[in-house]
């Protein structure tokens, strides 16, 4: 009776430490896991940070060529106005 006491515990420490053992896998892939992810959205940040400044300076631009643009139509049209319109 003591030996087949003595396999059970020998049985469920062998299981034990195997469960230990994954335990400790797990949380090591879910620490490495949870790195990459915050590593991916700094990283993704980032990016987008500098995507908005890219877009801020086209919008700059778009900006800039519609005022002269703009300050083109008004000149050709005082022009015209002042030459007479088509006939000066």
């Amino acid at each position: 009776m003591v030996d087949h006491v003595e396999e059970d515990l020998r049985a469920h420490a062998k299981t034990l430490s195997h469960l230990v053992a994954e335990i400790s896998t797990i949380r090591s892939h879910m620490l490495t896991t949870d790195a990459v992810v915050e590593l991916t959205e700094k990283h993704l940040n980032e990016r987008l940070g500098r995507m908005e400044a890219s877009l801020k300076a086209v919008y700059s631009l778009g900006q800039w060529l519609l005022g002269a643009v703009g300050a083109v139509l008004i000149t050709a049209v005082v022009g015209f106005v002042l030459r007479g319109g088509p006939l000066g």
